[in-house]
């Protein structure tokens, strides 16, 4: 073969291990040659193990280009799937205000239109893995409940309005996560119960008066006791005290060793109690009747009735027998219209508009379980002693 410049060289269209290169050693400035085959040992990829597949160089046919050889390559495992329905990823319009979910809508996305409120229900049962999205098309705010374990930052259970929506995600079984466009919608499904023996919440530290020694407390208490004992539903301070308290089947307010009837409780069902003090009068209301002046024995300040607050139980161990729910506290006079408006309205309300300074729903903040009642508004948890939660409520 003639030699020919550089430039003049064409392109060799098949390469064969035996051709060669004429290369320079550097090491003697002699000129040698350097097959194909030689070329191709010294590459630094050659074959890579990649379990059953292999990575090679084939530069006989590719100059030095590594491709995969999926030869023997295993079949995926699919045993984790086998046991979650197979997503239909479609959009499932619901027009009506009930829907209970099943298998068949995993993976789907509901679309809520009414503009009524939806009730999305998650029962228990559902196939391992199951999981959708609820979006809330119409102006009917769309609410999920259980059935099966919900949980969700700030125990949001609805949506939060019109385009919202809300995921349903799997943690464990029967048990899901919901997350996004959310609200926690009011409901009340849980109260204390209290056995009239050691059973009590504490607040753990002063509750606060109004400068003038102002406050106000409501609370729904249930309790089927008639005899002669005295039980205090609800206590603040310690000498002097103050206290809210049944007798026999009567409701009184009772400072020290004064009490003030407000009249005779329900035995059958839920009662309603609102107390206030505006810096001269103490009143009292039972169920919504008008409010009776209790005389003060005491002068309200913050160094002589501020103190923890106790649920159940006073100092003197009267420890009530029966259930209670929903107590709010103010450290203001709250105006008798509306203490009377809470309860006319039939059932324990969302007080969030009332601005209490701390409200205590006996479980519905904290899932009915756990050993404190959460603080709705503020930070004053209560601590369980013994009570046990209950979804005997008003209603």
């Amino acid at each position: 073969m003639a030699n020919k410049k550089i430039s003049e060289l064409g392109v060799l269209s098949t390469v064969a291990g035996a051709d060669f290169l004429a290369v320079v050693d550097d090491t003697d400035n002699t000129t040698k040659q350097l097959t194909v085959t030689n070329l191709m040992a010294a590459a630094p990829v050659q074959t890579s193990d990649l379990g059953t597949a292999a990575a090679k160089n084939v530069g006989t046919s590719n100059g030095n280009v590594v491709e995969l050889d999926a030869t023997g390559l295993p079949a995926v495992d699919g045993s984790q799937l086998t046991n979650l329905p197979s997503p239909s990823l479609s959009i499932v319009s619901e027009a009506g205000i009930v829907r209970t979910l099943s298998n068949s809508d995993h993976g789907k996305v509901i679309v809520c239109s009414s503009s009524s409120s939806v009730t999305i229900t998650l029962p228990t049962g559902l196939t391992s893995g199951f999981s959708c999205t609820v979006v809330q098309s119409g102006t009917g705010t769309v609410k999920v409940e259980g059935g099966a374990t919900i949980s969700a930052i700030n125990n949001i259970n609805a949506t939060v309005g019109q385009y919202g929506h809300l995921n349903i995600i799997p943690i464990g079984s029967d048990a899901y996560l919901m997350e996004g466009e959310g609200q926690r919608l009011f409901g009340n499904v849980n109260s204390l119960e209290f056995d009239g023996v050691a059973d009590q919440l504490d607040s753990g530290s002063n509750m606060p008066l109004g400068s003038s020694g102002e406050f106000t407390v409501v609370a729904w208490f249930k309790t089927t006791d008639v005899d002669s004992g005295k039980e205090a539903i609800l206590s603040f301070g310690t000498n002097p005290y103050l206290s809210i308290r049944t007798t026999g089947a009567n409701t009184e307010i009772r400072e020290q060793s004064t009490g003030q009837s407000l009249g005779s409780h329900s035995t059958t069902d839920w009662n309603y109690v609102a107390v206030y003090h505006d810096g001269t009068n103490l009143k009292g209301s039972l169920n919504g009747a008008a409010f009776v002046a209790k005389t003060r024995q005491h002068t309200y300040q913050e160094t002589a009735f501020q103190d923890a607050i106790r649920i159940g139980n006073n100092d003197f161990s009267q420890f009530f027998p029966g259930k209670i729910d929903e107590v709010a506290w103010w450290d203001s006079a709250v105006s008798e219209s509306d203490l009377l408006t809470i309860y006319n309205s039939g059932l324990p309300i969302n007080l969030t508009s009332y601005s209490p300074n701390h409200w205590w729903r006996m479980g519905d903040s904290d899932g009915g379980t756990g050993s404190i009642v959460s603080d709705e508004i503020g930070s004053n948890d209560l601590t369980i002693t013994s009570a046990t939660f209950s979804t005997d409520v008003p209603s």
